[in-house]
């Protein structure tokens, strides 16, 4: 495969003719396939896309079907795999007479969820150690270098995996990403974040954010919560700025009425 080109197995229209109906596929790719494209899987219930010499170096995704490989690939270390969370299976049909057999990747992806490093097998796999899922069948394994970091990461450990930034998993108020910023559980409500003392108001970070170096704290005021007048940074700590807290004092009666509020932003 060319630079950038995509392999894909059993893609058709969304919807087929009346006269039609979805049949499964069964295709094997006897000869080596090499470069840096891709390969996509999907097709109907039973189909069986197989790949007898996989040597592709981009990512590979089991949208649908069974992708089979029967030997490891040894130009993917660096790619992504993905596979449906139902309704796909990577089949690692390895010889394994001779002793484990794995392939190696970089990421792999269940659905949108990110997985942790380590290595993966079939849950019928009783040789091999790993973490058996359902996603994988066959007698070799997947060994996966590199887990998910950052928010993500945070998101898994704390029970909302897949979640995103912008949500509200535990509907308190406080976004996903505020509660990582500040490292509150987001999976119970959470109460008004920020201490006060004094004219001076503080929000203590939470020590995963501040370890990831991955977000920029800022308190923005205005005097009429950015009806008139727009919210404007009045302190901000960018990342990798580590200090445990943000905190803005007000000037009492300069203006009459001023709003604070702490806005966290995720860096790439």
């Amino acid at each position: 495969t060319g630079s950038g080109s995509v392999l894909r197995f059993g893609q058709r229209p969304v919807s087929l003719p009346a006269n039609i109906s979805p049949a499964a596929q069964t295709i094997n790719v006897g000869s080596s396939i090499g470069g840096p494209g891709s390969v996509i899987a999907q097709g109907e219930t039973g189909s069986v896309f197989t790949l007898s010499s996989p040597g592709h170096s981009g990512n590979t995704t089991v949208n649908s079907a069974t992708l089979k490989l029967n030997a490891p690939n040894p130009n993917n270390q660096s790619s992504t795999v993905t596979i449906a969370t139902t309704g796909a299976t990577l089949e690692l049909n390895f010889d394994e007479s001779g002793g484990a057999v794995t392939d190696a990747v970089d990421k792999l992806f269940i659905g949108a969820v990110q997985q942790n490093a380590g290595v993966y097998k079939a849950l019928d796999n009783v040789t091999d150690s790993g973490t058996a899922i359902s996603q994988i069948t066959g007698p070799g394994t997947l060994t996966v270098n590199t887990s998910p970091s950052g928010f993500n990461s945070w998101a898994t450990a704390n029970g909302i995996p897949g979640a995103l930034p912008g949500g509200d998993a535990d509907f308190d108020g406080i976004s996903n990403l505020t509660e990582y910023a500040l490292g509150t559980d987001p999976t119970a409500s959470t109460p008004a974040p920020g201490t006060w003392s004094g004219n001076t108001i503080t929000f203590t970070k939470g020590s995963t954010a501040i370890a990831n170096q991955d977000v920029n704290f800022i308190i923005e005021t205005s005097t009429d919560l950015g009806v008139s007048d727009p919210w404007a940074p009045a302190v901000t700590q960018n990342a990798p700025d580590a200090s445990t807290t943000i905190a803005y004092t007000f000037t009492p009666g300069s203006p009459a009425k001023k709003f604070a509020r702490l806005r966290s932003v995720l860096i790439p």
